[in-house]
């Protein structure tokens, strides 16, 4: 069944094979990914660059004025670090939104293995677009490569979940109890009756200790 989503897969087929110069590349719009970048990875690349490896072209899409990275940023910072001025790369024509939305594909089959953060950081790029987060579970499920009850959980919200040992010593996994909510205490309001029966008692101690001392005097 064809999804919105494969608009873009359907792009892919009009590649442009281009030396670029590293700095010709914007890595600033917001088409990372992953949460972090690994730097023992980039390390790792670096080195297997200088020693003569190949990799693969990164993708970068062309929006009539910028190339943008939209896949294989350890690439660009292991030529980078490796002292390389270019990478070679694929080039799509495409807005940085269409950059964006295939970034959020990537790293599903190849490269650096994702984490659940980096899978959810792509789901939760879509849910919080205006235009993405229309698309169905499954549409948004496919397109990120993760379950359909996966990217449901974050639509509505995680539940935080712990982790407890049983009798018999197994680990497990429960979905932790909502706490009850701090009730607060309402400031205590004294009538205006009682405020005035405290003055007229008050008064009559007043009056009674003034009596007394005039009658110990005399």
């Amino acid at each position: 069944m064809f999804i919105l989503g494969d608009i873009n897969l359907l792009l892919d087929y009009t590649l442009l094979m281009k030396i670029l110069n590293l700095q010709n590349i914007r890595i600033d719009c917001g088409t990372q990914s992953r949460v972090t970048i690994d730097q023992e990875t980039v390390s790792d690349y670096a080195e297997a660059i200088k020693n003569g490896s190949s990799f693969p072209a990164v993708l970068v899409y062309f929006d009539g004025v910028d190339y943008i990275l939209a896949d294989g940023f350890h690439r660009y910072h292991a030529h980078n670090k490796a002292g390389r001025a270019s990478i070679e790369a694929e080039v799509v024509n495409g807005t940085i939104r269409d950059a964006q939305l295939k970034a959020t594909s990537v790293n599903a089959i190849h490269g650096l293995r994702r984490t659940n953060a980096d899978k959810r950081k792509a789901v939760l790029t879509l849910l919080d677009d205006f235009e993405w987060s229309e698309w169905s579970n499954s549409e948004i499920a496919r397109h990120c490569s993760v379950s359909a009850p996966f990217v449901a959980g974050l639509r509505d919200g995680e539940k935080e979940t712990v982790k407890y040992t049983t009798p018999t010593g197994k680990e497990k996994t429960k979905v932790k109890a909502p706490g009850r909510p701090v009730e607060e205490k309402e400031e205590e309001v004294i009538p205006y009756f009682r405020m005035y029966s405290f003055a007229v008692i008050i008064g009559i101690f007043a009056y009674l200790k003034s009596f007394l001392l005039r009658v110990i005097m005399i």
